[in-house]
């Protein structure tokens, strides 16, 4: 037998070490810090039917926010789209692509947009 030991984020991911568990709850909290101006997604949207209008300029300001996050993650060390300012980068563009495939917090804040 081998004793294994886990660490589990606030987001439900898991971790081999509390470090990266405590780094995951901190990431998360900042995207969901980011994402605050734009309110709690509504039942209805949550199960596919309609959406919410949001103002051009708190939607600019989140995606700046989510792209700094991705900065200081090291995104911008590999692909230089992250460089830029969120509001300059297109919803369908490969930032898209690239969170999808790293998954989190990082993607589900994208995927709102």
């Amino acid at each position: 037998m081998i004793e294994i030991h886990k660490y589990k984020a606030t987001d439900g991911s898991e971790w081999k070490s509390a470090s990266e568990a405590i780094h995951r709850d901190r990431l998360h909290a900042a995207c969901l810090e980011a994402m605050l101006p734009l309110g709690d997604v509504p039942e209805q949207v949550k199960k596919g039917k309609g959406w919410v209008q949001h103002d051009l300029e708190v939607v600019k300001q989140c995606k700046d926010q989510i792209i700094e996050l991705c900065r200081e993650e090291g995104f911008d060390k590999s692909w230089d789209t992250f460089k830029n300012r969120g509001r300059d980068i297109h919803l369908l563009s490969i930032v898209g692509r690239i969170l999808d495939d790293h998954g989190g917090p990082l993607n589900t804040a994208w995927i709102r947009f």
